[in-house]
């Protein structure tokens, strides 16, 4: 009778929806998201090439040996431009790296809040679940400032190479 109830409270907590009010993470620590101005552009990775698109139209490529194409046009670069594309790449690379193991640590997370709590329902121990789930959302809360950081650095180099490579800024200013 005992694991019944128990079952059941469980299944309603699991089944509750999540106390997030805006500016918390749902356990009452407040958090702050990154605001950060991308190019005016989608931007992905194809055949390892690093794609910006707009309105449908590949605008800018910057393939693996950071070569940088606009609108279908090899763009001749000064080594030093060489370098600010290989950086602003590189970029790119450390991003999606770093949000995929965001994600997936997250994801992990969520997966054993959910094998603790029952163990926590079951012993009576929630206020030690709730402290242990704490510290790791402060471990993910640091990583997503460092993935911000990193999409603010990003942000700061696309706007140099905009200003540096007037090529480069044509892509994200207008249609030829």
């Amino acid at each position: 009778m005992m694991r019944t109830v128990l079952a059941l409270v469980a299944a309603a907590v699991l089944s509750a929806p999540a106390p997030v009010a805006a500016g918390t993470n749902g356990f009452g620590a407040d958090y702050t998201s990154c605001r950060v101005e991308g190019p005016d552009a989608r931007i992905r990775f194809r055949d390892d090439a690093l794609v910006f698109e707009r309105d449908g139209d590949v605008v800018a490529t910057i393939d693996p040996d950071y070569s940088l194409h606009v609108y279908g046009e090899h763009v001749a670069l000064t080594p030093e431009q060489q370098f600010a594309v290989a950086a602003y790449r590189g970029g790119y690379n450390a991003l999606v790296s770093e949000a995929k193991e965001l994600g997936l640590a997250g994801a992990h997370l969520g997966t054993q809040a959910v094998f603790r709590v029952i163990g926590a329902l079951f012993t009576g121990r929630m206020d030690e679940f709730e402290a242990e789930i704490e510290a790791e959302a402060a471990k993910l809360e640091t990583h997503a400032a460092a993935l911000c950081a990193l999409a603010e650095t990003l942000e700061t180099q696309h706007a140099e190479l905009v200003a540096t490579l007037p090529e480069f800024g044509r892509a994200f200013a207008s249609k030829p």
